[in-house]
Formats: C-alpha cells, structure tokens, sequence
C-alpha cells in the first residue's frame, strides 16, 4: 500500500473492524492492575481479535503450515522450531488433532507527531510455523495490540492484563489450536523501554 486510503481498503479485505472485534484496557502506574479512571495518566492499550487473524491465517496457509511442520522435524537446526534451543526448552509440538502454534512478539515505539508526545507501540507476532518467507510477509503479519501513550509506557504493568486475555486455545476443523508466545524479540531501545535495560 502506498497511501493511507489504499492501506485502510486493504485491511478491510482481510480483517473484520467491527466493534466486536476489538477490545480496549488502560493502565498507569497509581493503579495496581487496570485502571478506569480518566483523570489519571493513563496508558490505552487497544488490542484486535487475534482468534479471528489466527482463523484466517489458518484458513488461506493450512496446507502451508502441515507440509513445513512436517519438513522440519525430520531436520535439525534448520529453523527456530527444531533448533537446540527450542529443543532444550521442550517447546510442544503438533499432534495429528491438535496444532501447537507458536509467536514471535515484536514491538517498537514511534510518534504520530515529532511534537507531540503521543507515541505508539504495535505489538506484533509471526506464526514460526509457517515456512521463513511466507511467516514475514505483510499479510501474514499478526496484529496482538496497539499501545498508545503520552509517555514511555510501562509495559510491565501492560503485559501480565494483556496476556491474561489472548486466547490460548483455538477451534479450527476440527483441530485444536493452542497458542504459545514463544518468543519476544526487539530491536536495543525498545528492549530497554520494554524491559527497563539500561543502555550504556
């Protein structure tokens, strides 16, 4: 998409934005756990139906999907999924009825306006059981949610409210789909905003 209008028609070919499909919480740091209150700081995080992107993700790549499962565990170390480290961490594998998909999160922080102090952060997932090419392509691309705030967000306030309310088991033909955030990656800013690093 080169403009605006042309990425906002193309979303909607792809996605449901309807209200169902969308849902809001806020935090700020005077409160312990989501805050309602409109006359504290608060830090907005909108997050999109990820059953549904799952679902349709599913429905246009599942043939995708089996055959690179099945091409990666008769080999070692060829993508993230069969590597040493997946292995040493016993990550869950497929069975014949159900499906163990597993996220790679990313985010990153950018501002509507230089001036302004508004930023956002999209949290973003890949499906790592698709083949490399297909998982980083735009489309293929999972929407978790969108942080919105007048300050650096506190993410560690974010992340225990917003994990606690993905889904974590999806219905798909008849398979079951159990979802992992397996993996966060980001690049050296984001990951000391996120995780209070100090740089040096």
């Amino acid at each position: 998409p080169v403009s605006v209008k042309s990425l906002q028609c193309s979303v909607q070919r792809h996605f449901n934005l309807g209200e169902p499909a969308v849902s809001t919480f806020y935090v700020c740091g005077a409160c312990d756990s989501t805050c309602s209150l409109d006359s504290h700081r608060r830090t907005k995080v909108i997050i999109p139906s990820l059953s549904e992107q799952i679902i349709l993700l599913l429905s246009q790549h599942a043939s995708s999907i089996y055959e690179y499962q099945s091409r990666i565990a008769v080999s070692l170390c060829s993508d993230i999924l069969n590597s040493k480290y997946a292995i040493t961490k016993c990550l869950p594998k497929s069975k014949t009825r159900t499906l163990e998909l597993h996220l790679l999160m990313c985010a990153d922080g950018a501002k509507y306006i230089k001036t302004s102090p508004l930023s956002i952060w999209p949290v973003q997932a890949q499906a790592l059981n698709m083949p490399p090419l297909l998982r980083q392509t735009f489309w293929n691309t999972l929407l978790v949610a969108v942080v919105e705030s007048n300050n650096k967000p506190d993410f560690e306030l974010i992340f225990p409210h917003l994990f606690s309310v993905l889904p974590r088991t999806i219905e798909f033909r008849g398979i079951s789909v159990r979802v992992h955030f397996s993996f966060f990656t980001a690049d050296l800013p984001a990951m000391s905003s996120i995780f209070g690093l100090t740089q040096f």
